[in-house]
């Protein structure tokens, strides 16, 4: 299993040849590759994907852990940068039912 994307959202509207870009790609455990239009990608797991798409991919995941956990389906949510095992399950669901 290759490394979950790190850092990808640095790649959003550079292009493939973009210094900064160069630069990450010696720094991440993950390709770094060239879209057709010249725009920055990631390669995971023999996939291409753009940088958004492994944000809206992460947070799918977020949603479904939090589901899982909650043992409803969430239908609001909020982010923060805060471990959900801190926030009492009664208080979470008070929370998503608003």
């Amino acid at each position: 299993m290759q490394p979950i994307p790190i850092c990808h959202k640095r790649l959003i509207g550079r292009k493939h040849d973009d210094d900064v870009v160069k630069k990450d790609s010696d720094m991440v455990p993950y390709k770094i590759i060239s879209a057709d239009n010249g725009d920055a990608w990631v390669e995971a797991e023999g996939k291409k994907l753009a940088p958004q798409q492994v944000s809206a991919e992460i947070l799918k995941k977020m949603k479904k852990t939090a589901e899982d956990y909650l043992g409803q389906e969430v239908k609001r949510q909020l982010l923060q940068y805060l471990h959900i095992s801190m926030i009492p399950k009664d208080k979470l669901l008070k929370m998503l039912e608003k």
